[in-house]
Formats: C-alpha cells, structure tokens, sequence
C-alpha cells in the first residue's frame, strides 16, 4: 500500500508489529480457542497476567506463534502444558519493567515445543545462588529485594524505639524516693 503526503519527506515512525498478509494467508482461530488464550494470558502469575485489552490483543498472537512453534492447541494442554507454556512466554525476566508491553514480543518469540519436551530434559530452576523470590537476579545483587531492605532499614530507623514500661516505672519511683529523701 503506497501513501501519499504532500511531503517531499518520507513517513518516518510507522512501526508495523505486523507483516501484512498475502493472499489467502488468514490467521482465523476459534472464538472457543480465543478465549481459551485469553483465559490463559489473564491467569498467568503475577506480574505477567496480562489485562483484558492486553489478553485480546494477545490471544490471536499467541494462537499463531503456538501453530508455527507446534504446540498443542491451547484448549489441549494440560495443566502441565499450560505451566510450560507460561514458563517459555516470562523466561528471562530480568530488567523488565512494564510486563504487559513485553508480553507480545515474548508470545512472538515462543520456543519451539519438541525443544521443551524433550525426553530428560530437567525443568528450569533457580540457578545456583539466585534470588529465590526474584528469579533471573542473582540473590546477593537483586535490585528488587535491595530496594525492601532499604525501606525495611529506613523505616526501623523512624520508628519510635519500644519503650520498658515496668523499667520506666522503676526508675521515676527511685528518683521520687530519692528526692523525698534529701
């Protein structure tokens, strides 16, 4: 498709996300398979769960790229697919900060099924010394949990230390004996 301007300057800025389609190429899905994927993007666990746009946009994507990758249709996976689905679309989460604008670049890039399920293959763990809670982070240099210990510290340093009431209680009944004496 050709556009004119009544610019001499070619359109700059028009990123496409999308090839256009040839011919009879048409990516059309079950409205059944649809929702079964969004269903699938807005259950994933936290912070990849995509919001209802996000998951609309997403879903035929995610469809297309499970077609090409030869994955099973969405409505066949079991819940052990599903988890291996979803482990594929949030591997590598390291520096990402806005999960629902990544979510339909890593659907593009969905990995090939016969190269997860192959036989013996171990599934994915926490490599040695990473952050447990924050998977991708090596556990002693994980911004998000440095960034907890300094507020915990910040906040222990504000707080009011806990006061002794029987020690207090104590110590203004000896001054008060002692004053009374002299």
């Amino acid at each position: 498709m050709e556009v004119s301007t009544s610019t001499p300057y070619p359109l700059t800025g028009t990123n496409r996300t999308t090839e256009p389609q040839k011919e009879g190429e048409e990516d059309s899905f079950a409205a059944e398979d649809i929702q079964a994927a969004e269903r699938f993007l807005q259950t994933m666990a936290k912070p990849w769960n995509a919001g209802r746009a996000t998951a609309r946009k997403c879903a035929p994507r995610l469809l297309k790229a499970m077609r090409e990758q030869e994955w099973p249709g969405i409505r066949e996976l079991d819940a052990a697919g599903r988890k291996l689905l979803e482990q594929d679309i949030t591997k590598n989460p390291g520096g990402v900060i806005n999960h629902a604008h990544v979510l339909p670049r890593r659907v593009d890039d969905l990995s090939l099924y016969s190269t997860l399920t192959r036989p013996g293959r171990q599934p994915r763990q926490t490599p040695q010394g990473g952050c447990q809670r924050h998977p991708g982070f090596q556990e002693d240099d994980c911004p998000h949990c440095y960034k907890a210990e300094q507020q915990r510290t910040r906040r222990a340093a504000t707080e009011p230390a806990p006061v002794n009431g029987a020690a207090l209680l104590a110590s203004l009944q000896a001054a008060a004996k002692a004053a009374e004496a002299s």
